[in-house]
């Protein structure tokens, strides 16, 4: 999951960060070398777009790879 956000977010030329319990477990692990105890299988994450044009391109690119849905009443997810 995150090597796709990774390749997207390159390919569109934009920053992004992971947040959440992700960002926890990978900082504890590959940080600090600690067990992270529970990992939860979401990935939250953020992308830095310039405008609504690029957002789309984006949302296509996640879908077309097949790891991401549209959800059909939330443009955002």
């Amino acid at each position: 999951m995150l090597q796709i956000i990774d390749q997207v977010a390159k390919q569109e030329h934009c920053l992004y960060f992971i947040a959440g319990a992700t960002a926890r477990h990978l900082m504890l692990h590959h940080v600090f070398g600690l067990s992270p105890g529970r990992a939860t299988r979401d990935v939250d994450f953020g992308l830095a777009v310039e405008n609504w044009d690029q957002f789309a391109r984006l949302k296509q690119r996640f879908v077309t790879t097949g790891g991401f849905e549209s959800h059909p009443q939330s443009q955002q997810r």
